[in-house]
């Protein structure tokens, strides 16, 4: 009976055992609030220009004309180097052939100096590489918040690991309680023995 009542009190206690593993994985979790707003705040403005550079790129996957280009950011690249060193309206002018001039004036730009401007107010400055940066370790610090919990959860015990953790108690409480049976058993046998004697 003391062994089912102890590994009873095993399957009970592990309510408590759970109840502090959710309340440090809800802590965690609040911690994550924060930072994801900070998040939010900072790409506000990135964003902006980011969803302009994807715009473009996906108007030339539309008429398959990205040049090998895999994604927007590669693409992107290029642009803004050529319109860093001066080179669009030069290329425009003297290299480009009819046929991308065309594709870039369906895209919606009218004219060479119009797609010059768009490069460059779409185009990442300083302090928008560095906010990037900040949100890239921001999400690293999210995604080993998140892996803590993950961690963490994995310690709680659910219904049938519950289960099997008071069936192992009282599996336990029996190997040792049987022999304690026989040694108590002995020792009354011995002191009852003892007393007749005297």
């Amino acid at each position: 009976m003391s062994c089912f009542l102890i590994s009873g009190i095993a399957y009970i206690g592990v309510y408590p055992y759970n109840y502090v593993i959710r309340l440090k994985v809800d802590k965690l979790e609040i911690s994550i609030n924060p930072l994801t707003d900070e998040i939010q705040s900072l790409e506000k403005p990135v964003n902006a220009k980011l969803s302009k550079q994807k715009w473009f790129y996906d108007e030339n996957l539309k008429r398959d004309a990205t040049s090998g280009y895999n994604s927007y950011s590669e693409l992107w690249k290029r642009l803004e180097y050529l319109q860093k060193s001066d080179s669009i309206i030069f290329k425009w002018n003297n290299i480009w052939d009819t046929d991308l001039k065309n594709l870039i004036k369906e895209i919606g730009f009218n004219n060479v100096k119009d797609f010059d401007k768009f490069i460059s107010d779409n185009s990442l400055k300083t302090d928008e590489l560095k906010t990037i940066e900040k949100v890239d370790s921001i999400k690293t610090e999210i995604a080993n918040i998140k892996s803590q919990i993950r961690i963490i959860e994995n310690k709680g015990l659910d219904i049938k690991d519950q289960l099997n953790f008071a069936l192992l108690f009282l599996l336990i409480t029996g190997i040792i309680a049987f022999p304690i049976r026989y040694l108590i058993y002995s020792i009354k046998w011995s002191i009852r023995t003892l007393n007749q004697k005297e």
